[in-house]
């Protein structure tokens, strides 16, 4: 192999070490503003507004990150292909840990801004990280600055990165299948440790209907409502761009690893069920169980489910046993179909597998 291929990922990899430090650099830097004035009410309320004032800053880093992610997935593929023969690596454990510090960073200010209430996962749920932790600190005092109505710049707000939730989640599920898996990839991380946020970001521009009419909404939504605004503007992608929208979630959800796939679903739906003071949609939490549903029906998909189920809790309760019953009995298209399939599955299950899948 040329060594063009790999100084290209090496180009890439600076140019998106270099933007990361930028913008983790600028978020430390307004994190600071907040944090030393707690006790100081009025302090606290002019330093909010100025670490908050233009939400655009934040969205302009998050799209310069996703720009670079593209850069260098094109790079590794263009390895991938000139080692077909031999696979090498073409990304170390620290280039790994770059890749997903930015994809976090694009995740947390790019398309989570965009979901609705009780949708994606919040950072209470996610691993601790530099990333996260910072973006707790100036997501919070952007909420309360909002809630005070001491709200930020307003009209002012620089609208030049902006891109609608569509076209963000498009571009990191497109991330997301790209490359042929032969070697890590930013495909591959981001199917691995960031799965649920493109599945919910594709739910949502994909899948969103349009609300009812007002005297059918529930009595807690309001038109002026956020959530309500943002469900309106889901709902007015074309049907030809939320088909496709439905097809590249199809994609990803064939090449996403199946264990991977129901942590990520089930995640999401426990999120949405519990979130306080209103749930998630249902529309969206039926997503959620239908396709966890389908996730039985592929190849050993019972064990799959069982295994998940089994390894995240050992106290196994009626509760959560009827939960288990209500994903493998559920029928995602028709009844028929379904117990076609599981039981097979079910026969092989107890074939394959010697040892007592439920504790005694």
């Amino acid at each position: 192999m040329s060594g063009q291929e790999k100084t290209a990922v090496k180009s890439v990899l600076e140019t998106l070490r270099r933007e990361t430090n930028n913008a983790k650099e600028y978020m430390l830097e307004q994190a600071k503003k907040i944090k030393p004035s707690r006790w100081d009410p009025e302090q606290r309320t002019r330093l909010l507004k100025e670490a908050t004032q233009d939400p655009a800053v934040y969205r302009r880093y998050a799209l310069q990150l996703l720009q670079s992610l593209e850069a260098l997935q094109v790079s590794i593929t263009e390895w991938e292909e000139a080692n077909i023969e031999e696979p090498t690596e073409p990304l170390g454990l620290a280039d790994q840990k770059l890749v997903l510090t930015a994809i976090e960073f694009v995740i947390l200010f790019g398309i989570s801004p965009l979901f609705i209430d009780g949708t994606g996962v919040p950072i209470s749920k996610r691993l601790r990280s530099d990333v996260s932790e910072m973006a707790q600190i100036i997501i919070d005092a952007y909420s309360n600055l909002q809630k005070t109505d001491a709200s930020p710049a307003g009209d002012q707000e620089d609208h030049s990165a902006h891109i609608d939730l569509a076209e963000w989640v498009t571009r990191l599920a497109e991330l997301a299948v790209a490359g042929n898996s032969t070697v890590t990839d930013v495909g591959l991380l981001l199917r691995t440790r960031y799965l649920a946020d493109v599945i919910a970001g594709l739910f949502q521009a994909g899948y969103a209907p349009l609300p009812g009419p007002p005297d059918k909404l529930p009595p807690y939504a309001k038109l002026e409502d956020r959530n309500l605004q943002r469900t309106f503007e889901l709902a007015t992608i074309d049907e030809p761009r939320k088909m496709r929208l439905r097809r590249l979630f199809g994609r990803v959800f064939e090449k996403s690893d199946p264990f991977s796939a129901f942590e990520a679903l089930s995640l999401l739906q426990s999120v949405s069920v519990n979130t306080k003071p209103h749930p998630g949609p249902v529309w969206y939490r039926r997503l959620c169980g239908r396709y966890m549903s389908h996730l039985v029906q592929r190849p050993h998909g019972v064990q799959v489910a069982l295994n998940f189920m089994l390894n995240n809790d050992n106290q196994m309760t009626a509760k959560k046993l009827d939960h288990i019953s209500q994903i493998i009995l559920t029928p995602p298209a028709s009844a028929d179909r379904q117990v076609t399939g599981i039981k097979p599955k079910k026969l092989e299950r107890r074939a394959a597998n010697s040892e007592s899948v439920l504790p005694t």
